[in-house]
């Protein structure tokens, strides 16, 4: 009953994380429940009748209470586990669509980006937002859109486009990791130090809709970027997905369906 009571009580708060709060704020201070005491009967002197009997007062145990105490706290836990799984099943996503234009069209293209006008498109939690992309990010850097997740400090997803392509550029060896990444390295400064110092690299060729993608992994001790690189009609497409090391196992699902959903138009 207790446990209906305190998550009915915790569904208005405005986030799972103050929900969790509220529970748990709520059973650290119930009280531990103290047997009542009990009349000790008092002896009657009688010479005819057997002399009364006292009986000691039921003390409940600590320990039984602790236990009791345990039951509860794994009940609540479960019950929150079940709705933690539940959020995170629930996730939805939202559809970007990018033009890929050039510098001189910056500005241009905010607040219009349709299905009809894209040049690319992916998916994303409908829980990041929007980050405009200034001129020198535009023109010096190459990146023509840009999201957010505004609950994970450093978690972005961004896509960079360059007007040259083929693999006979020395800056975009499609199948070389190293050689690939560092060409891009200017729209992200940090990219070129987790290609340096990464633990682990991994690239991958994949067909989709007819379209060839180049997917790579990096994961260093900071950092962890997916990335996914495609050529058509002479511009070259990069998607990256940056997020910060510690929190990238918890956001890996969502990570990735950016990655899988990238498409050129």
């Amino acid at each position: 009953m207790l446990v209906n009571i305190l998550l009915a009580e915790a569904s208005f708060a405005p986030s799972l994380e103050n929900m969790t709060a509220h529970i748990f704020t709520k059973l650290s201070t119930v009280p531990q429940r103290q047997a009542p005491a009990r009349a000790t009967s008092v002896p009657v002197s009688c010479t005819a009748r057997e002399p009364a009997r006292t009986h000691a007062p039921c003390v409940r145990s600590p320990a039984l209470h602790e236990n009791r105490r345990a039951v509860l706290f794994g009940t609540v836990g479960a019950a929150i586990s079940t709705l933690v799984v539940r959020e995170a099943s629930a996730t939805e996503y939202t559809t970007l669509y990018g033009q890929a234009k050039g510098p001189t069209d910056y500005g241009s293209q905010e607040g219009k980006l349709t299905k009809d006008s894209a040049k690319y498109s992916y998916e994303y939690p409908t829980t990041w937002k929007r980050d405009n992309v200034n001129k020198v990010q535009k023109g010096m850097q190459g990146i023509d859109t840009r999201i957010i997740n505004p609950r994970v400090k450093g978690m972005t997803a961004f896509v960079v486009t360059f007007g040259r392509a083929g693999e006979d550029d020395k800056n975009f060896k499609l199948g070389d990791v190293d050689a690939t990444l560092q060409g891009f390295s200017g729209a992200d400064y940090d990219l070129n130090d987790a290609v340096t110092y990464a633990q682990e690299k991994s690239s991958n060729k994949r067909d989709a809709d007819g379209q060839t993608f180049y997917d790579y992994e990096i994961f260093g001790p900071e950092l962890n970027y997916l990335a996914s690189v495609t050529l058509n009609r002479g511009k070259v497409y990069a998607l990256f997905v940056k997020s910060p090391a510690k929190a990238y196992k918890q956001n890996e699902d969502d990570l990735r369906k950016c990655i899988e959903t990238f498409r050129t138009i």
